[in-house]
């Protein structure tokens, strides 16, 4: 008697999506009722993206050997999340206008709020001061706001001084 082969991870994640669709429409009030679950799930996920982000690239880095590859890489990152944020921004952009989200919802704006918004839409940021955002005031900070190019740049930052102290032994 042979065994059945065990489903891959992609697999099993296309059947969850699929059988949450499937509760969810024939079932609403019970899919309702797993909120909690999917909200601990997501929870989980964005738990672990910080740990795993930076134990990635710290192991990416020291596999890199010398601080010449290191900048390479560490530029070849910032361009590259630069770029995966631009896309994911026109896919956005893209999606919300082909879709006109709260076309026709009315919301009363207060005053106040539309002065701070015009001052916010007014507000430019220049390259100098994109460079400086760059560099986290606090590493804890950044992770708990999951500021994923700060992370990447204390993971270069922490590298370079790890190999500075280790070639000073």
């Amino acid at each position: 008697m042979k065994l059945p082969k065990k489903l891959g991870l992609s697999t099993q994640i296309l059947l969850g999506l699929f059988l949450g669709a499937v509760v969810g429409y024939c079932f609403p009030d019970f899919g309702a009722q797993l909120k909690p679950v999917g909200d601990g799930f997501l929870r989980m996920i964005k738990m672990i993206i910080v740990p795993l982000i930076f134990s990635t690239l710290v192991m990416g880095i020291a596999g890199t050997g010398d601080f010449k590859k290191l900048g390479r890489l560490g530029g070849k990152s910032i361009i590259w999340f630069e770029f995966a944020t631009t896309i994911a921004l026109a896919v956005g952009l893209l999606v919300m206008n082909l879709s006109e989200p709260g076309v026709g919802v009315q919301i009363a704006a207060s005053s106040s709020s539309q002065s701070s918004a015009a001052a916010a839409s007014q507000k430019s940021i220049d390259m100098v001061q994109y460079m400086v955002h760059i560099i986290p005031t606090n590493i804890i900070d950044a992770a708990a706001r999951q500021d994923m190019l700060e992370i990447i740049f204390f993971t270069c930052f922490f590298w370079c001084r790890c190999s500075a102290y280790r070639a000073s032994r």
